[in-house]
């Protein structure tokens, strides 16, 4: 599964377009000064492994957002404004920020598996 995402991020051609102004992943070189006072941010900013899990979602989310069609894009941008509230509702918990990266994770490595499957988009 993962070994496909190469071929889909050569596909996708990089990020989102600008219309897709939904923040996904924690940039600890360029998120503001407010984003850094978020303790769920700070939480990431400080765990490595926070870190990877972050980047992963990330990419799996950009990667299938590039590919789907509009309705199934507004599905993941709404997922994915959920996983930010809940991400804020943690806080500096790790253990809950741990949980919450595993769980969007796997939806999104489901939503991947469906792509690979051929569909529907």
């Amino acid at each position: 599964m993962i070994a496909a995402l190469p071929l889909l991020l050569a596909v996708a051609g990089g990020p989102p377009p600008a219309e897709f102004p939904i923040p996904h992943a924690v940039d600890c070189a360029h998120d503001t000064a407010a984003d850094v006072r978020a303790a769920d941010v700070r939480a990431v900013f400080a765990d490595r492994s926070l870190i990877r899990a972050d980047a992963e979602m990330a990419t799996l989310y950009d990667a299938i957002t590039n590919l789907v069609a509009m309705g199934w894009r507004g599905d993941l941008e709404d997922q994915q404004r959920d996983f930010l509230k809940s991400r804020l509702a943690c806080g500096a918990d790790r253990s809950c920020l741990v949980a919450l990266y595993r769980k969007r994770i796997a939806a999104l490595r489901l939503d991947l598996r469906t792509l690979e499957r051929g569909g529907p988009y």
